[in-house]
């Protein structure tokens, strides 16, 4: 069981800094949290 919830910590911990602190070229280097709190993903058409 204790190996179970050290494994759900790690991958919380993951997630927050791949969305929270994560440059993602492909949207200008910036976090995709960064994104969504200016309303980008809402205009955003692709391409």
């Amino acid at each position: 069981m204790f190996a179970f919830l050290v494994a759900q910590l790690l991958a919380a911990q993951w997630l927050w800094q791949y969305n929270n602190e994560r440059p993602n070229s492909a949207v200008g280097g910036v976090p995709p949290a960064q994104l969504l709190q200016v309303g980008w993903f809402s205009t955003y058409k692709g391409g």
